[in-house]
């Protein structure tokens, strides 16, 4: 039982740069992936309402991930 609980300690241990970084850093790369394709106006392709509606979900999805970046960097 010991040996299970330090083993799991000894991983997160040996991995927790990694899982910080990653939960840290995703947001950022996120945040670059949505500002390409904020200038994109794909209304021609699906059509005025389709579009607005990628374009809100896009907005919300940005400020979600901005707010967690600042919370990440606040902490």
């Amino acid at each position: 039982m010991w040996q299970k609980i330090k083993t799991a300690f000894r991983w997160a241990y040996d991995w927790v740069t990694v899982l910080v970084a990653s939960l840290v850093g995703l947001p950022d790369v996120l945040l670059q992936l949505l500002s390409v394709v904020q200038g994109v106006d794909i209304s021609p392709l699906i059509g005025p309402d389709k579009a607005l509606k990628i374009v809100t979900a896009v907005a919300i999805a940005k400020a979600l991930l901005s707010f967690i970046e600042s919370r990440g960097k606040a902490a």
